[in-house]
């Protein structure tokens, strides 16, 4: 499917992964997609036993995320080859009513109660990619139950604003503290221990001590930040003589 003509005015900066791939191999291209819905499917296995959703409806799930990723990879590729930032107006707003779409579709086949619950799963994938880690490095010691796994899921995304408002958890922005205590509560003593260790990483590669640090990184250049403009504030004040 070519990519759409996009007008914008922001000029693409950096790298757009999924555009840059169709633009240079557009066969490794499908096998890009084919791996992100492979991800899908496994992910969404957790929802599927969860609510028991039908097999017929299963594969629809799946072919309207299918449709989804596609629509998201035209726009990429749209988008580099006019040398735009995903962030372009335009861009943006074509890349909202694409994902508007595909929920008003799950919508359609689900129901709205299981719509919801489903959005809400889909909304904590970050949570959950940090709980798999956690899993994945106390398999052979100490394995996590899934009611464990599903409990914890839970309480990180939960510790997530962005999360709390509908939107997808962002793990830079919770309070690990406040976590520990719950986590203290739901692990065994071995579990909290690894937790605690910060070294259980995400689908993506990051682990909690990443997102500590960069939380950390991020408070100090907001403090420099403040700092300077307060610091310019007062020079520009300051009487001049003559």
């Amino acid at each position: 499917m070519p990519p759409p003509p996009v007008p914008g005015s922001a000029k693409r900066k950096g790298p757009i992964s999924g555009g840059a791939l169709h633009a240079a191999n557009p066969e490794l291209a499908n096998l890009w997609l084919a791996a992100l819905r492979a991800r899908f499917k496994q992910d969404v296995g957790q929802f599927v036993r969860r609510t028991q959703l039908a097999p017929e409806k299963v594969e629809q799930l799946l072919a309207i995320e299918s449709r989804r990723q596609e629509r998201a990879f035209d726009l990429m590729a749209a988008a580099l080859a006019q040398n735009l930032e995903m962030d372009d107006p335009l861009i943006k707003k074509l890349a909202q009513k694409s994902d508007a779409d595909a929920k008003a579709e799950v919508a359609q086949l689900l129901g709205p109660e299981e719509a919801q619950q489903f959005d809400d799963y889909q909304r904590a994938w970050a949570a959950r990619g940090l709980v798999n880690g956690l899993a994945g490095l106390v398999a052979f010691t100490d394995p996590l139950s899934p009611a464990q796994a599903q409990q914890f899921a839970q309480i990180l995304a939960n510790a997530s604003a962005s999360y709390r408002q509908r939107k997808g958890v962002n793990m830079k922005e919770v309070d690990w503290a406040a976590i520990d205590v719950q986590a203290k509560l739901l692990l065994s003593p071995a579990q909290f221990e690894i937790w605690r260790q910060g070294t259980a990483r995400d689908a993506s590669g990051r682990s909690r001590a990443d997102n500590e640090l960069e939380r950390l990184y991020d408070r100090a250049a907001e403090a420099d930040k403040a700092s300077a403009v307060n610091t310019e504030g007062k020079s520009a004040a300051l009487p001049t003589s003559g």
